[in-house]
């Protein structure tokens, strides 16, 4: 799993750091303004010889981790794939998180990351449904 996720997480750091992929760009365009590097190979040079660590880990590496899982699960890509490597990004920062994508339910089960030990999928809670007639007092 290790070379195929850090591959992914290259790709992913090139798509987002490099050429600007992202719903909302302006830090990384403001980062790159202030460097003064406009070509994104020499981006990527420059991020892989000042900040590595970003390959192995922190939310792009998390983000890795849910597309290598997706794509050894289903052996396919689907539309919502980079949707739900955004949205694991989250987990880093919550100390529960609450979801109806199966992906994520998997996700937990494999055991992949311990951030991932945060997911519950919302068949594991027990909801219990009551109706109950609330009184208000008389005006």
């Amino acid at each position: 799993m290790d070379k195929s996720v850090i591959k992914i997480s290259i790709l992913f750091m090139f798509y987002i750091l490099c050429i600007e992929m992202d719903m909302d760009n302006s830090a990384t365009k403001m980062y790159w303004s202030k460097i003064g590097i406009t070509d994104p190979f020499k981006r990527m040079d420059y991020l892989m010889l000042k900040y590595k660590g970003i390959v192995l880990r922190g939310p792009i590496y998390q983000m890795a981790i849910m597309a290598f899982h997706q794509l050894s699960v289903e052996g396919k890509t689907n539309r919502g794939l980079f949707m739900d490597c955004l949205h694991s990004i989250y987990i880093t920062y919550s100390d529960v998180f609450l979801t109806n994508d199966e992906h994520f339910k998997t996700l937990k089960e494999k055991g992949l990351h311990p951030n991932f030990s945060k997911l519950f999928h919302i068949s594991e809670i027990g909801f219990k449904a009551e109706l109950k007639k609330i009184h208000f007092p008389k005006a």
